[in-house]
C-alpha cells in the first residue's frame, strides 16, 4: 500500500512538473514582454530567479537535516542531507553556467565580478566539499557521520547567505521586482510569469528529490544486502547459515562437515 501511494505520488508531481513546464516556457517567450519592449528583464532571469531559489532551498534542507543525523542517529536524515546536497549541486551548477548568458543580456559583457555569482560559487562549493568528504571516507557509517558534521558547521553561513542576497543588489536589484513605480518595476505579465516559473521548478525539485530519495535508499539497502552476503560461508555456490553444514550441489542433502 505504502509503494502504492508512493508511485501514484510520484506520478501526480511527473505530471504536474511537465504540465507547469509547458505553461512557463509559453509564458516566457510568448506571454512576458520582449526585453527590449519591457522593463529590461531578459528571458534567461526567470530560469535565473528559480535556479537561485532552489539552490538556497536546498542549503536551508540540508542544513537541518545533517543536524537530525547527529541528534538521532538515523539513516533517513543521512539520505534527506544528501539528496538535498545532490539537488543544491545540480542547481548551483545550472546557475554557474547560465550567469555569462544573464551578465552579456544585462552588461553587455560575458563575465563581471558579481557578488551573488560569488555566493552562488560558495555555495556551489560547499556541496562539492561535502561529497568529497563523503567519498573520503572508508565505510558508510563513517561517511554519514563525517559529512553530518560538515553540513552542521555550514549552519552559520545559512544567514548570512540570505543577507548577502538582499545586500549585493547588483545584476537585478531586489526593488526592481518589488516596487513597480517610477519605471524600475515589472509588468504584470512578467510578475506573473515570474512567480509561475518559481512554482514550475518548485514542483520540479519536489519530483526529483523524490525520486533521488528513493533510489539512494535502494543503492543503500542493494549495498546492505552485498556486504550480508560477503559475510556469510559459500560451499559450491550455495550460501549456508552455519559452516559446520555444507548443501549437496546434486540431491541438495544436508550432512555434517565433520561426518
Amino acid at each position: 500500500m505504502n509503494a502504492f501511494k508512493k508511485m501514484c505520488a510520484s506520478s501526480i508531481l511527473c505530471w504536474l512538473s511537465s504540465l507547469t513546464m509547458t505553461v512557463t516556457l509559453y509564458m516566457v517567450f510568448w506571454y512576458a514582454a520582449d526585453e527590449l519592449e519591457g522593463s529590461g528583464i531578459p528571458r534567461i532571469f526567470y530560469f535565473y530567479f528559480s535556479f537561485i531559489s532552489l539552490a538556497v532551498l536546498s542549503f536551508f534542507l540540508f542544513i537541518p537535516a545533517s543536524l537530525g543525523y547527529l541528534i538521532l542517529k538515523k539513516n533517513g536524515w543521512d539520505l534527506f542531507a544528501e539528496t538535498s546536497a545532490e539537488l543544491g549541486l545540480l542547481f548551483s551548477s545550472l546557475l554557474m553556467l547560465g550567469m555569462p548568458f544573464l551578465t552579456k543580456s544585462v552588461r553587455g559583457a560575458w563575465w563581471i565580478l558579481d557578488g551573488r555569482f560569488m555566493l552562488i560559487a560558495a555555495l556551489w562549493l560547499v556541496y562539492a566539499g561535502y561529497f568529497l568528504v563523503r567519498r573520503a571516507a572508508t565505510d558508510s557509517h563513517k561517511a554519514a557521520q563525517t559529512a553530518a558534521v560538515f553540513g552542521s558547521l555550514c549552519l552559520p553561513a545559512a544567514p548570512v547567505s540570505v543577507i548577502l542576497l538582499g545586500w549585493w543588489q547588483t545584476l537585478f536589484p531586489a526593488q526592481q521586482l518589488i516596487i513597480p513605480a517610477r519605471g524600475r518595476g515589472v509588468t504584470a505579465e512578467e510578475m506573473a510569469t515570474l512567480q509561475v516559473s518559481l512554482v514550475t521548478f518548485l514542483c520540479l525539485f519536489a519530483y526529483l528529490f523524490q525520486q533521488r530519495f528513493v533510489i539512494a535508499y535502494m543503492q543503500r539497502e542493494v549495498d546492505r544486502i552485498r556486504r550480508s552476503i560477503a559475510d556469510r560461508p559459500v560451499q559450491h555456490g550455495f550460501l549456508v547459515e552455519n559452516r559446520n553444514y555444507v548443501i549437496d550441489e546434486y540431491n541438495f542433502r544436508e550432512y555434517r562437515k565433520d561426518e
